[in-house]
This record gives C-alpha cells, sequence and structure tokens, in this order.
C-alpha cells in the first residue's frame, strides 16, 4: 500500500488550490459589470481536484485522462481557464485528445485572447483527426495574428509540427490551404517535413515563378535542392538570385552555409563577413563565423567573434565555450580551463565540464578532474553514462586500467547492459590480460545487435592476436568487415588474422589498404612484419622508418622493429 506523505498532500493541495485562485481571479478580472467578489470555491470541490492530481502525478496515461475529466467537472462552475487547461494537459498526457480538445476549447472560451489556448486547442483538433474543425482553427490563428505578413502561417507551420503523424499534418494543411501565396508556402514547408519534399519543390517551383521577389521561397527551394542531395544546383540557384542584386539576409545566410557544405570555405568566410557588415548584430552569422573559422584553424581570427557574442545573455555559455576550445588550440590550457568553467548551463554544459576535466587530468591534476567529473550534474541517462565513460577513459589514459575497471563496473551496476560501457569494460579487461572477461563483454553485446560492427572487430582482433582461435577470428572480423567495408581498422584486423593464417599475400593487401587509409603506427608496424616474412625485407624497413619518424615513441612499432632486428 502506497502512503500519501504530509508534505506531499501539501504540495498537491497547493497546486489545486492555486489554480482555482488563479481561475477565480482571471473570472473576477473578466466580468463584464467590473471586479467584484471573487467566486468562491464550492463545497466539495477541493477533494475530487486533490485526488485527480495525485492520481495524475502517480499514475499512468489511464490516470491522467481520469484526472481531467475532474478538472474539466471542476473547470466549468467555477469559470476556471486554469483548471481547464490543466484539465486539457492532462488528457493529452492520457492519450483522449477529444476530451483535451473540449478542455482546450473551455479555455479558449474563458480566455479568448490567449494565444497558448488557440494553439493548443488547434493541435488536439489535429490529434483527435477533426481536420476541418483544425484547419478553422488553424485559420482563426492566421486571421488573428499581428505579427509580419506571413507570420500566422509560420505559427500554423510550428503547430502542425508537433503532430506526430505526417499523414494527418499533411491532411489538416491541405484542408487549409488556399490561393494566397503564404498559404501554399506553408504547405510546402509542412509537406518537406512530412517525408514529401518533391511535392513541397513543386509547390515552390510555382510560387518562384508567381512572386519571384519573395526571397524566402527562393531560400526554401535552395535547402530542398540541398536535402536532396542536390547541393550544386542549389548553389546555382542562390548564385542566381545574387546576380540580380538587392538579396535578403535570408538568402545571403542560406548561401553561405550551403557554401560551407559544399567545402568552399573561404568563398562562405566572405559571405559570412558581409552579412556582419551589414548587420553587426547579426548573432546567428557571428556564431557561424567564428565556428567556420575555427574548422579553418584561424584561431586568432574567431576570438574576437566570440568575445562579442557574450554580449547576447542566450549566448553567453556558448561564446564561454568556444573561447575555450580557442585557447585549447592555442597551447594555452589554463585559459581554457578557466573559459569552460564559465559555461553554466545550456547544451555546451555537460561537454565544456568534460574538456575541463580532460585538462585538468592532462596537466597532472587527475584527482581533481575525477572530482570535477563527480560534481557535474547528471540530468540524464546519457550524461550519466557520458560522464562514466569520461572518467574510464582519464584512467586509461593515465595507465590505471584496474581503476578504469572499477569505474565500469559501478556504471553497469547503474545501467546495466548499456552498450558502450560493455565495450570500454571489455577494452579494460584486455589491458589487464582477462581475456574472458573481455570476451563475456563483448558476446553479450553481440548478443543485443548483432550488426555491432567494433564489437565484432574487437573480439575477432583480440582472438586473432591473443589466442590460437585464428578460424573463428576470421568469422568475426569478416563479419564487421561486411557491415563497414571502409573502416580501415577493421581493414587492419582482416590483415592481422589473414598473416596468423599464414596467408601472407592477402594480408599484405588487407594491410597496406589499411595503412593508405590512415597512416598509424600500428599498421605499420603490422604491414612491415608481412612483408619480413614475405621476403621484402628493404620495404617493411621503409615503412617503419617512416612510421617511426612520424610516431617516436610508440610502443607497438618500437617492439616489432627489435623484434626484426631493425
Amino acid at each position: 500500500m502506497r502512503i500519501l506523505r504530509p508534505r506531499t498532500c501539501l504540495v498537491i493541495a497547493a497546486g489545486a488550490l492555486s489554480l482555482l485562485a488563479a481561475g477565480a481571479a482571471s473570472h473576477a478580472g473578466s466580468s463584464p459589470t467590473g471586479p467584484g467578489p471573487a467566486p468562491g470555491l464550492m463545497p466539495g470541490a477541493l477533494a475530487p481536484l486533490l485526488l485527480a492530481e495525485f492520481s495524475a502525478r502517480h499514475g499512468g496515461e489511464a490516470n491522467a485522462s481520469r484526472a481531467a475529466r475532474s478538472y474539466m467537472d471542476a473547470a466549468r462552475p467555477h469559470g476556471s481557464a486554469p483548471l481547464a487547461a490543466r484539465a486539457a494537459r492532462l488528457a493529452a498526457l492520457g492519450g483522449d485528445y477529444r476530451m483535451a480538445a473540449e478542455a482546450s476549447a473551455l479555455w479558449l472560451e474563458l480566455q479568448p485572447q490567449n494565444e497558448a489556448a488557440r494553439r493548443v486547442h488547434a493541435l488536439m483538433l489535429v490529434r483527435s483527426g477533426q481536420a476541418e474543425n483544425a484547419a478553422a482553427a488553424l485559420r482563426d490563428l492566421v486571421r488573428r495574428s499581428d505579427g509580419p505578413p506571413g507570420s500566422g502561417y509560420d505559427a500554423v507551420v510550428e503547430v502542425l509540427g508537433r503532430e506526430p503523424d505526417p499523414a494527418r499534418r499533411i491532411r489538416v494543411m491541405e484542408a487549409l490551404s488556399d490561393a494566397a501565396p503564404e498559404s501554399r508556402f506553408a504547405l510546402a514547408r509542412v509537406l518537406a517535413r512530412s517525408g514529401q519534399a518533391g511535392r513541397g519543390r513543386k509547390v515552390l517551383e510555382v510560387l518562384r515563378r508567381e512572386v519571384p521577389e519573395e526571397d524566402r521561397y527562393t531560400a526554401s527551394y535552395a535547402r530542398l535542392l540541398h536535402r536532396g542531395g542536390e547541393l550544386e544546383a542549389a548553389l546555382r540557384v542562390l548564385a542566381a538570385r545574387r546576380e540580380k542584386g538587392g538579396e535578403s539576409t535570408e538568402v545571403l545566410h542560406t548561401y553561405a552555409r550551403l557554401l560551407v557544405a559544399a567545402g568552399r570555405r573561404d568563398e562562405a568566410r566572405i559571405g559570412y563577413e558581409a552579412l556582419l557588415a551589414r548587420s553587426p548584430d547579426d548573432v546567428r552569422a557571428r556564431v557561424e563565423l567564428g565556428r567556420l573559422l575555427l574548422e579553418m584553424e584561424r584561431f586568432s581570427e574567431a576570438r574576437p567573434h566570440f568575445e562579442k557574442l557574450r554580449r547576447w545573455p542566450v549566448w553567453r555559455d556558448a561564446a564561454w565555450f568556444f573561447l575555450g576550445e580557442v585557447d585549447e588550440a592555442l597551447a594555452e590550457p589554463d585559459q581554457a580551463l578557466r573559459a569552460y568553467r564559465r559555461v553554466r548551463e545550456g547544451p555546451y554544459y555537460v561537454i565544456a565540464r568534460i574538456r575541463a576535466a580532460t585538462i585538468l587530468a592532462d596537466t597532472g591534476r587527475l584527482r581533481q578532474a575525477r572530482r570535477h567529473l563527480a560534481a557535474t550534474p547528471r540530468h540524464t541517462e546519457a550524461d550519466d553514462v557520458r560522464l562514466y565513460r569520461v572518467e574510464s577513459d582519464l584512467l586509461f589514459r593515465a595507465d590505471r586500467p584496474r581503476e578504469a575497471m572499477k569505474v565500469l563496473d559501478t556504471a553497469l551496476g547503474v545501467h546495466p547492459g548499456q552498450p558502450d560501457l560493455l565495450y570500454m569494460r571489455a577494452m579494460a579487461a584486455v589491458e589487464l590480460d582477462r581475456l574472458d572477461a573481455m570476451e563475456q563483454d563483448l558476446r553479450s553485446i553481440i548478443a543485443r545487435d548483432p550488426n555491432h560492427a567494433d564489437a565484432l572487430n574487437a573480439l575477432g582482433y583480440t582472438l586473432a592476436d591473443r589466442t590460437d582461435r585464428f578460424e573463428e577470428a576470421h568469422a568475426l572480423i569478416a563479419r564487421a568487415l561486411a557491415l563497414e567495408p571502409d573502416n580501415h581498422h577493421i581493414v587492419d584486423s582482416m590483415g592481422w588474422v589473414l598473416y596468423r593464417l599464414g596467408r601472407y599475400a592477402e594480408a599484405a593487401e588487407h594491410l597496406r589498404r589499411s595503412y593508405e587509409m590512415r597512416p598509424h603506427p600500428e599498421v605499420a608496424a603490422h604491414l612491415g612484419e608481412v612483408l619480413w616474412v614475405l621476403g621484402r625485407r628493404r620495404e617493411a624497413r621503409e615503412i617503419w622508418n617512416s612510421a617511426r619518424e612520424a610516431t617516436p615513441d610508440d610502443e607497438v612499432l618500437i617492439e616489432t622493429m627489435e623484434r626484426f632486428g631493425s
């Protein structure tokens, strides 16, 4: 039996009473005869709401739907918009979209100027399959819009974007669409977002002919061409528009972004600089130019853009993160650490904490790095897994595989069967010569996901390198290679197992291919060994010496060269 604690009762009661109070205040304020006395709490109204709220907070979808009905029963006699809004949200949570539409209609009736109520009501009509009524509600949303031209249809696209069923989105938009260009533009966007980009492009083609001066149509058309794999065609469309002059900021933004996608970075840089010359407060252009300069390794030029971004509160955390990246790239670890520590929230928060911990570890402060990771809030399972992985990786790099294994054991106690954690623990087990534990973890991953190429390759390579189970290793690596034929790690593994099987010519072919894909010192060690066995000793020495010049401290390469007297 679940016991309802007194504190929980008070919280729930306060929530229900605040909704009633808000409803009373809004009712009084909207009275045509003036404020007057607020309607009191009707006898017997509070208890059902307490039960409904408790049921909604501690039950599943069915409970949410029942709770919604209780709120509706209270909302009408009290004339309470907050209670109607709560009913709508609970009904939607419970999947009862017809009741949600009914509740949101009451909410809108009680607060006819409430934009949120209007949007929720339209969405609930969409979700309940009432296409015509939904179209009428969205048409009303467009009519009441007091923003710039087209903003009402922007709201329509946003509302329909929250409907998960693409066919339903399109059906409602088609019912709403008419001959007006903005209406057809909204239809094109909904089609494109619903898996029918081809139809969306056709709509835009007609619009571009009819209204050639409207740059939004041209920019959207170019983006759809890019999504369809026609990047060069998209760039030609935008270049042709630019030749006419007077192009909009949206065209310039789209053109610069697609130039980046095409690898034409210098042209993109010039485009972003032109945008900033036109409008120095164009935050989007400044962010994208700063990131582009980072990619181009023009770090000193990137810095001023990120320093200016700190003026905008919404971008402050991102700016500090990017400044940390600049300082890292310029080998200023202490400055980078200070920048990363100033990231307080947002999408860059966790990665900034990870970067800070990595700097601490790399500068000999591993204990402090681990404390830093432990103090990082873990709001999601993904964050938790990621932070465990980072801590274990820092311990690996510090040559402390036993401690890394302990961290991963703890992590898997919290997240049993998590494949990334299992994989990392398997690699720790290899370092500790616990091949049985390694094999158990990798086979556990493969049992859940037979197409996990990394697990297949790791198990196959380890069996080839550390045991005499060569045929079994070959079969595992062959499966991995079929899944990812251009993965240089797997190509190297195939070369190594073929060598262990005595198939030297085939081994040399795979190892050379892997080395050409990525000249890694361990691959050079393997390739040289095979060439040596084939009698091609001069060639083997050339491969080893070249790799040794690039990576003089690689242990596998050094051991191989010493073994063969080179």
